[in-house]
């Protein structure tokens, strides 16, 4: 008994892990994000609201989509920092904890008996593959909530992400937002950014070609 460990070092080491995996999907976007766009504008929606989860099955691509569509919806306010030189560890390190939160929630919403423990064992088995993890959950007999649309755990997931405006982005995740898969330039893999967007702009328009969040 005197050698047992507690039970919260083995669910830390799994947040550990998961973390490690989830900031290594941030170093990919950075390396995707025009690097002229991302010092000028995008830095602040990749830490805001730059969440790896979303309607896409890659976690970057989540992370890109999910930034433009930020940038596109709030433009910087006037007498923001308008340029950044260089995103710090510690700044990405805080958005893939968030990002990890989300996931967990959008777990544990729909499946209304399973732990926060289960719910990282599930991401880590899946190399943290959000779609994959709700399949092994479903394989492994966790009980599904029953009559539940794909509204009540993203909005838990933006919830717990602390998205600064998880009404809109659940608005877009369960939209109709004609691009999936993300482009790509042409004779490449990389996503053409640009592209994307063009798309979004026109997708997102409000009346009044702003909109106010809290």
């Amino acid at each position: 008994k005197k050698n047992k460990q507690p039970p919260f070092v083995l669910t830390k080491s799994l947040q550990s892990t998961l973390l490690h995996k989830i900031y290594g999907f941030y170093l990919k976007a950075l390396a995707i994000l025009p690097t002229d766009g991302l010092r000028m504008r995008y830095y602040r929606g990749l830490l805001k609201a730059g969440h790896c989860y979303g309607a896409l099955m890659d976690p970057v691509c989540n992370i890109v989509l999910n930034t433009l569509w930020y940038e596109a919806m709030f433009p910087r306010p006037e007498g923001e920092l308008a340029m950044t030189t260089m995103i710090c560890s510690r700044s990405l390190v805080l958005v893939a904890r968030r990002s990890l939160r989300g996931l967990v929630a959008y777990i544990r919403t729909c499946f209304r008996m399973m732990s926060e423990h289960q719910a990282m064992r599930c991401l880590l088995s899946t190399e943290v593959n959000l779609w994959g993890a709700i399949e092994m959950a479903r394989q492994q007999g966790h009980i599904e909530r029953t009559m539940w649309s794909l509204y009540s755990p993203y909005k838990a997931a933006a919830t717990a992400a602390q998205h600064p405006d998880p009404d809109a982005v659940v608005n877009f995740f369960v939209s109709t937002f004609p691009m999936v898969p993300l482009p790509v330039e042409r004779n490449s893999f990389v996503l053409d950014v640009e592209l994307i967007v063009q798309l979004l702009s026109e997708y997102c328009s409000t009346p009044n070609g702003s909109v106010e969040t809290t």
